[in-house]
């Protein structure tokens, strides 16, 4: 029980961290945006100074008109120069923040994979804790389900029947024979549990599997 506590409260985590990283992949993507509109808007500016200054070489720099429209070139090349080189510093902390976000995110992404590889290990060890341990029985490309305990149980109460049948009270009264019963069961238990199955499927040589992937549930509780 605690382990399914613990299981969930990881799966509630590992849900929160997915709503963190869909977060900042929402935030990149705003600052991507914001990025590509300074970058056009550093591209236009940078496109109207090459036009000014293009126009400035075209006239004669001797005249006092073109003195005046020299200084005024060179006047917005360096208010330009200045505008671009804060939104280069502004670029620059943006991508310095991305770049912080994009490893905070791989981090995440790994926690993430470590966390779904340790819940399957973990469901797997639940499963087998939880469910007993079902055998299939093959015969050609057929499978019978097969359940031990009470394959036993029957052969048992068939001896015992007949025991009282044929007057042999006495032997079913015996404490060996008793104990012989009490040691099947023991041992159809104790087969049904993991190592059990190994070291069944060791002796038949592969007669029987373990259900693994069976969706049919027996009980293992003799009455």
């Amino acid at each position: 029980m605690k382990q399914e506590k613990s299981w969930f409260s990881r799966s509630k985590k590992c849900s929160d961290d997915a709503f963190e990283i869909k977060k900042n992949v929402s935030e990149m993507q705003t600052w991507m945006r914001n990025l590509e509109q300074q970058v056009s808007s550093v591209g236009a500016r940078l496109g109207a100074v090459e036009n000014r200054l293009s126009h400035a070489a075209n006239t004669n720099l001797y005249e006092s008109k073109d003195d005046e429209s020299v200084m005024y070139s060179t006047s917005s090349v360096e208010t330009v120069h200045a505008s671009i080189n804060t939104q280069v510093r502004s670029l620059e902390k943006q991508m310095q923040s991305l770049t912080q976000s994009f490893s905070k995110i791989n981090h995440q992404v790994q926690r993430l994979d470590e966390f779904k590889k340790n819940s399957k290990k973990k469901e797997s060890q639940l499963n087998n804790q939880i469910r007993p341990q079902s055998f299939i029985m093959k015969i050609g490309k057929k499978e019978i389900p097969l359940e031990l305990t009470g394959i036993i149980g029957g052969l048992v109460t068939f001896i015992v029947a007949g025991l009282v049948v044929f007057n042999a009270s006495n032997i079913v009264l015996n404490p060996w024979f008793l104990m012989g019963i009490g040691s099947l069961f023991i041992t159809s238990s104790v087969l049904r549990t993991n190592k059990g199955n190994i070291f069944l499927k060791k002796m038949t040589g592969g007669l029987f599997s373990k259900s693994a992937e069976s969706q049919i549930h027996h009980s293992d509780s003799p009455s």
